[in-house]
């Protein structure tokens, strides 16, 4: 609970310097010791409205260990796991990197086909993946695409309610993604 209470109200940045310092990091995790993107990624997180906390166990080498250790809430658990599924799903498809060609559409509809948390995609964010920027790009902006017609406009038109309203709007939907890059 300290730590959480130093990472939410402290000036964290001196707190981390002096438990490296100390050599104190290794008691939670080694890797946190000498990991030189954390201070980097505890800003980042904090500036897309993610907890300094999750960030930090996130950055070790065993999110899951060390959040139970430290009994963070489950919700935050939860967000481990999924940050971890979709740390594994990124490795799996860097390895020919055929991401390197999607659109804004693919990356949307790849990425909200797995239903990750937005947090978790955040959180990915923050690690230094090649693909970080559009990440980054669905975080911001993708995924708050709608179709530019409404459903009351649609039905309107002469489409009947249900599914082949959603259809048209997902159809909708994906032709702005189209447009994006």
């Amino acid at each position: 609970m300290e730590l959480e209470l130093l990472l939410d109200r402290e000036p964290w940045e001196k707190a981390l310097q002096l438990l490296r310092a100390w050599s104190a990091m290794p008691l939670l995790d080694p890797c946190l010791q000498t990991d030189r993107r954390l201070i980097r990624r505890l800003y980042q997180a904090s500036r897309l409205g993610l907890s300094t906390m999750t960030a930090l166990v996130a950055a070790s080498s065993d999110p899951l260990q060390l959040g139970s250790r430290l009994q963070v809430p489950l919700h935050q658990q939860r967000l481990l796991e999924a940050l971890i599924e979709l740390r594994c799903w990124i490795d799996a498809e860097r390895l020919p990197q055929p991401w390197k060609k999607w659109n804004a559409l693919e990356w949307t509809s790849r990425l909200e086909r797995e239903r990750w948390p937005v947090e978790a995609v955040a959180l990915a964010v923050t690690d230094n993946y090649l693909c970080r920027r559009p990440l980054l790009r669905w975080w911001g902006c993708w995924r708050h695409v709608t179709s530019p017609v409404s459903a009351h406009e649609l039905i309107a038109q002469g489409t009947p309610p249900g599914p082949e309203l959603g259809e048209a709007l997902c159809r909708r939907r994906e032709q702005e993604l189209r447009k994006m890059r």
